[in-house]
């Protein structure tokens, strides 16, 4: 996805994303295309031919996706040589707002990942890798070999970036390996969330083609079941309890009225991402809003649990375990229905290399239906879920 060259009609997308989206100072379009590989005579030719600095840059892009001068040796018309050249240029946090615009799931792993200290669990976690073949067997023995420590950690993390560029579903390896780590079991429940919804967007907008998918590498063996409309009327009966749950967690807190304060550093320590938006929370409601809005779906109410377990809010810790009872109930009598035990074991095939399941749609579901009913068979599949529309 990233590393496929643009087209010339991209020119306004990508000029409008970079000045509105990106925060782009204008008046360094020059610097820019000179980045990209436009040499000084064409850049010249845009500063003459053009009255402002917008104007400027619009062509300076235009000469760029038409891969002018010597754009294809500093990379091509890519996103991956857009964000590089503005990184070059010092604008690191613009140039992470363009990698959160068109490199989601490499933004996730940077935004979570980059700080990690992998050096104690090193060589069971560059085992796996090797494995999964998402890092080579020279790669793995290079860091094995010839660094230790902290060192090791910063190339393991390096390397695990420039497998995410090539394949975003390195990121979910990566994670479900952290899943067997103690230390990083949380981590790993984020880097999923994230994932999952990332994944979710780019189903919702791809309405060109017949089939969608949750990810890049197609898995090595693959089972279809099909899904009909009366899911929908599950997971919607699951949504009601759902919203029935956060009601009642809601006003057992406001009989109890738990200090602002604490509700905040709770949140903090857990996703220190939300600080700047627990900023504009004055009220425990408020609070309770933000984390419902951001580190909840039906499946996965686990930091609200925690933040109402940590002020002791009995009513509504009990609201949370009924609402998990009537979840786990409504997902057996899914998986039921679907058919998905006797379909799995029928697969006969290793569960290690058993990756994916697809789920085979002749209809389709649209917005909010789509993510709960995709959240959902995530949940009763217990495996990367692959949507098929027929």
């Amino acid at each position: 996805m990233l590393k496929k060259v643009l087209q010339p009609s991209d020119d306004i997308d990508i000029h409008d994303l970079l000045v509105k989206r990106c925060r782009f100072q204008l008046d360094r379009w020059c610097d820019l295309g000179s980045r990209l590989g436009l040499r000084k005579g064409t850049l010249d030719v845009i500063r003459w031919n053009n009255s402002t600095a917008s104007e400027c840059l619009l062509d300076c892009l235009s000469k760029w996706l038409h891969r002018a001068d010597d754009v294809d040796e500093r990379g091509g018309a890519t996103w991956d040589s857009l964000s590089d050249a503005r990184r070059s240029l010092g604008f690191f946090d613009a140039a992470t707002d363009l990698d959160r615009e068109k490199r989601p799931f490499l933004a996730i792993f940077e935004n979570q990942c980059r700080s990690m200290n992998l050096s104690e669990d090193f060589s069971d976690i560059v085992a796996e890798l090797q494995e999964k073949q998402v890092i080579s067997k020279d790669l793995a023995s290079s860091m094995q070999e010839s660094m230790d420590g902290y060192a090791r950690s910063n190339a393991l993390i390096s390397a695990l970036e420039e497998a995410i560029k090539e394949d975003r579903k390195a990121l979910q390896i990566f994670a479900s390996i952290l899943y067997t780590i103690p230390q990083f079991k949380y981590e790993e429940d984020r880097i999923l969330k994230n994932y999952n919804n990332e994944v979710v967007k780019e189903l919702l907008s791809d309405e060109k083609h017949d089939s969608a998918s949750s990810g890049a590498i197609t898995p090595t063996n693959l089972v279809e079941i099909p899904v009909g409309k009366s899911i929908t009327k599950q997971t919607e009966l699951i949504r009601k309890s759902y919203a029935r749950m956060v009601c009642k967690v809601q006003a057992a807190t406001a009989k109890q009225s738990p200090d602002v304060g604490i509700l905040k550093t709770l949140v903090k320590v857990r996703r220190t991402d939300l600080a700047s938006k627990l900023t504009r929370c004055g009220t425990y409601d408020s609070i309770l809003n933000l984390i419902e809005e951001e580190c909840c779906s039906l499946v996965d109410i686990e930091m609200l649990e925690f933040v109402v377990e940590e002020i002791d809010i009995v009513e509504a810790v009990e609201s949370i375990e009924r609402y998990k009872e009537y979840l786990n109930k409504s997902c057996v009598f899914i998986s039921d229905s679907l058919n998905l035990k006797e379909t799995f074991a029928s697969a006969k095939t290793d569960s290690l290399q058993f990756e994916a399941a697809t789920y085979v749609f002749d209809w389709r579901p649209k917005g909010q239906t789509f993510k709960d009913i995709y959240n959902v068979l995530i949940k009763v599949s217990g495996k990367e879920v692959v949507v098929k529309y027929v």
